[in-house]
């Protein structure tokens, strides 16, 4: 091949990288403005979807953290009657996503309180907001953990269909009514 062969297939080569790179940026563009019009949305409701507590629009993390630990304290004081709920540590887990609502992890001072706020968040489907009515609060589960609840629910659900009425007591499912003579 002799050089205005190869200038040639090289002029060829870059016409084709510039057009592949005009075609990125035309769709960097358009993603940028479809972000842009999406970050400045007033609706809440839009940014309230999912489960848990609307995302900050702050940027500053310690901003963000003290905004979070602010709003799930009215919520245990205000939905859930828990005023002594002390949040020792809070963090939200996952990438920012439009539309979507990241989980938020908590770790609070007292075992009890922890327990207390998990068996009354029940009441917060029952809330006349619906985002409210959206918050989940569960313990926070090793894999492990969860593997086995997930078999004990489905070992519930084999028995259950069975006939008679059975619940999970500390790691078994066991019979209600064995659940009853325990507590005499």
């Amino acid at each position: 091949m002799d050089d205005e062969q190869e200038n040639a297939k090289l002029r060829e080569e870059l016409r084709a990288v510039k057009s592949k790179n005009t075609e990125i940026s035309e769709k960097m563009v358009a993603l940028e403005e479809k972000w842009s019009w999406n970050k400045d949305k007033e609706d809440p409701e839009e940014e309230e979807r999912g489960t848990g507590t609307k995302e900050s629009r702050k940027t500053e993390i310690s901003e963000i953290t003290y905004e979070d630990r602010e709003r799930c304290g009215n919520i245990f004081q205000e939905k859930l009657g828990v005023k002594d709920a002390k949040i020792q540590r809070i963090f939200r887990i996952g990438r920012i996503t439009t539309g979507k609502v990241r989980p938020v992890i908590m770790e609070m001072n007292e075992v009890e309180i922890k327990w207390e706020l998990v068996k009354r968040s029940k009441k917060l489907k029952n809330d006349d907001d619906k985002v409210t009515q959206k918050i989940i609060i569960a313990p926070d589960l090793t894999k492990r953990e969860r593997e086995e609840n997930d078999r004990l629910r489905e070992e519930l659900r084999r028995k259950g269909q069975n006939g008679g009425q059975w619940i999970i007591r500390k790691g078994k499912v066991v019979r209600m009514h064995e659940v009853v003579g325990e507590q005499e």
